[in-house]
């Protein structure tokens, strides 16, 4: 249930937290029942991710998937009914080989491309009055092909601290 309330209203949501005491009441009467009935036992709690607050609270850009995908494939003329981007996720873009093949769109120019990406582009030109003064800010702070991974850790070493 908290995957689906952090997914749907965020972490910071008065739905997470009525979550969270429910599992935990749960999690004390499950518990309970095990020192009373078994004894002798191990319980491993797991989770698969965390959530974030909502861009209300933390001032983030909520940043559009669709409009994203849509402009790169714009930047690359990928046509209608093909997508570079096979999907894209909080742990990176996924590109569709063919696609970028037929186009000639090497992983270095779309990291570039997401290099550079701003607010302002991801709005589709309609920016809330909250973020004009961030129009020209850049989407992520850094983007690099998987293949560039080493090259960018080599960088952070040699990096004074």
């Amino acid at each position: 249930m908290t995957d689906i309330v952090g997914h749907r209203y965020s972490m910071d949501a008065t739905e997470m937290s009525e979550v969270l005491t429910s599992q935990d009441e749960e999690l004390a009467r499950i518990l309970d029942y095990l020192d009373t009935e078994v004894g002798d036992y191990v319980v491993i709690v797991t989770a698969d991710h965390g959530h974030t607050p909502s861009t209300t609270t933390s001032g983030a850009w909520p940043i559009d998937p669709g409009q994203l995908r849509e402009d790169v494939d714009d930047a690359f003329g990928v046509p209608g009914d093909e997508d570079l981007l096979e999907r894209n996720s909080p742990v990176g873009f996924f590109v569709d080989p063919d696609v970028a093949a037929e186009v000639s769109a090497s992983y270095d120019a779309i990291a570039n491309f997401l290099d550079s990406y701003t607010l302002a582009e991801n709005a589709g030109g309609d920016i809330p009055a909250e973020y004009v003064n961030r129009s020209e800010q850049r989407v992520y702070e850094a983007a690099w092909p998987a293949d560039g991974f080493q090259r960018v850790l080599d960088c952070a070493a040699k990096r004074p601290k």
